[in-house]
């Protein structure tokens, strides 16, 4: 009996140590929480090109693209090229061209139904694949092929603490056949702030 009554304080200071440990796991998880692409959170916000900034960006480009003659006046729909190989990042962020691309590609041809199409110069190999093996496999050639550049000017004050990030998109869209550039268009972004965000 006295052996039990010794070991009681031990087994309760274990039990009390497990609790807290799994009401800490569970405290972190609640600060998880799923936003909108297009909205801000302040608490991992950064003075970098973030997904809202994106989000703006494609639709206005969209906007911007589908009420051009060449598109207005087009008898059949333009067949264009939209990839990472030609959307070049010269900033100073870490961006990934690919969620640049796909994006686009994607929403415009939601955008454009039908009055768009877009050839997939990614799947090139397995079509050529396709192509010895069936005599009925025939490469679309493309009207149109967009590029994009991607630059930034950054200055940091040691006395403030505070730092300034100007980012520019410039789009060009080429035709193909005679290397005109048929639409282009600019798009900025400028943030200041004490910025210690991370983006990969």
């Amino acid at each position: 009996m006295n052996s039990f009554l010794f070991r009681l304080p031990f087994a309760l200071v274990g039990c009390f140590h497990l609790l807290l440990f799994f009401s800490c796991s569970m405290q972190s998880g609640k600060e998880v929480q799923e936003v909108a692409v297009d909205q801000k959170f302040q608490k991992t916000a950064g003075v970098g090109l973030e997904s809202q900034d994106i989000d703006k960006m494609t639709k206005m480009m969209i906007t911007d693209i589908l009420s051009q003659s060449f598109m207005q006046e087009a008898i059949d729909p333009p067949k264009v090229v939209i990839d990472s190989k030609t959307l070049i990042n010269e900033s100073s962020q870490v961006i990934n061209t690919s969620l640049l691309a796909d994006r686009l590609r994607v929403n415009l041809m939601r955008e454009a139904k039908g009055n768009l199409l877009f050839v997939s110069r990614e799947n090139m190999k397995s079509v050529m694949e396709e192509a010895q093996i069936s005599d009925q496999v025939s490469i679309t050639k493309v009207d149109y092929r967009l590029t994009g550049r991607i630059t930034s000017l950054s200055s940091f004050s040691n006395n403030s603490g505070m730092k300034s990030n100007f980012v520019q998109i410039a789009y060009e869209l080429i035709d193909l056949k005679t290397a005109v550039v048929v639409w282009s268009n600019l798009y900025q972004v400028k943030k200041v702030g004490a910025d210690d965000t991370i983006y990969r």
